[in-house]
């Protein structure tokens, strides 16, 4: 009935993504994809912002490690039951919709780095208090962490992208980045269980952390688009004279 319930409510918003429509613009014919694709990495090279926000983001989705284990950590150690790990969900939705309306305000009014900057943090906390909560009680702040992380951790990243892409290279800039992320995404929490089955949790939840918070280190070198450096003044057309 869980399933059921779920897929009919997400099959409503099916008509709302049928009547989006995209800006009308020139169609262009696109590049061979091999020529594409050699322009989409030299991005790399020309845009050094996309390389360390790339560095960045593949260190941070490390913390899908300590997602793939926090329920299984809460039954299996702390005691939880079915009804708790349910709320824990609810804790998690909730978390995630509050913070994502906090992201729209934050990210209009400073900019989306710091989203993406205040997302890394809550996920260097979600494996701290896994590793600290006494109880299940306190337990529930690892979801409120996530939530938190599932909100500004796509939102921020995906705006920050746009401001940062040169014009009609949004979607490249984009592809790369999910192209990069990937991995870690889908390996980061394979390692983890072989982790976990060898030494225990707590050294998963340690690699959640470590990885994400040199993931903010490297963001520091991603500058906020929005902050516009003073133009530098054009060389004069007359040399200066000598003695002036």
């Amino acid at each position: 009935w869980c399933f059921l319930i779920g897929a009919v409510v997400l099959s409503v918003s099916l008509p709302a993504v049928i009547l989006l429509h995209e800006p009308e613009e020139e169609p262009r014919r696109p590049p061979p994809f091999v020529q594409y694709l050699g322009t989409a990495f030299a991005q790399f090279r020309q845009d050094r912002r996309l390389l360390w926000f790339a560095i960045s983001q593949g260190l941070y989705f490390f913390y899908w490690m300590g997602i793939a284990f926090y329920a299984v950590y809460a039954k299996s150690v702390l005691g939880a039951s079915d009804a708790v790990i349910g709320t824990y969900n609810m804790v998690l939705v909730v978390a995630s919709v509050a913070a994502s309306i906090i992201w729209g305000l934050l990210g209009d009014k400073f900019g989306n780095k710091l989203l993406v900057q205040l997302s890394l943090l809550a996920a260097v906390a979600a494996p701290l208090v896994a590793l600290l909560a006494p109880n299940l009680t306190a337990f529930a702040g690892v979801f409120i962490c996530v939530g938190i992380v599932m909100s500004g951790g796509w939102l921020g990243p995906y705006n920050l992208l746009l401001e940062l892409a040169p014009t009609r290279q949004a979607p490249t800039y984009v592809a790369l980045w999910r192209l990069l992320v990937a991995p870690v995404a889908i390996g980061s929490p394979l390692l983890g269980g072989v982790i976990a089955e060898r030494f225990g949790y707590p050294p998963v939840f340690v690699l959640a952390l470590v990885m994400p918070a040199l993931g903010l280190l490297a963001l520091r070198r991603v500058p906020e688009p929005r902050l516009r450096l003073p133009t530098a003044p054009l060389p004069s057309a007359h040399p200066p004279v000598p003695g002036d």
